[in-house]
């Protein structure tokens, strides 16, 4: 899938896109459920960093797929998935995101982006 507006890992992001990279793009990690600490446990427990950062990543992706069902149940289909803040300076989070989700990401950056993503939703886009 694609992004549509990259930025360079920096910060905080830069060791955890360096440790997660190889792994990722090797198939190295596994889906985690974030929100529950014996999987978290049970599935990194003697790995290596670059597989758990990895799996990390992808789990809080595949934690935003659940919720994004969720709200499909519902009768709210996302046509669109749109970042902002932190993770979007990860080239590697996004194309982890796009991958998981299966759809095209979005950034927008800058102190307006609740503003914009309130326009985007009152247009319907």
């Amino acid at each position: 899938m694609a992004v549509h507006k990259l930025y360079a890992g920096s910060g905080k992001f830069a060791t955890l896109n360096a440790l997660a990279e190889t792994s990722y793009k090797n198939g190295n990690y596994t889906l985690i459920d974030i929100t529950d600490k014996n999987d978290v446990e049970k599935k990194l427990y003697g790995k290596d960093k670059g597989y758990a950062a990895a799996s990390i990543m992808a789990g809080a992706c595949a934690s935003l797929k659940k919720c994004l069902a969720s709200l499909e149940k519902c009768g709210l289909k996302a046509q669109n998935v749109v970042m902002a803040g932190g993770p979007t300076k990860s080239k590697l989070w996004l194309k982890i995101m796009a991958d998981i989700l299966g759809k095209e990401i979005t950034v927008t950056d800058g102190e307006y982006s609740g503003a914009v993503g309130a326009a985007m939703i009152a247009s319907g886009n």
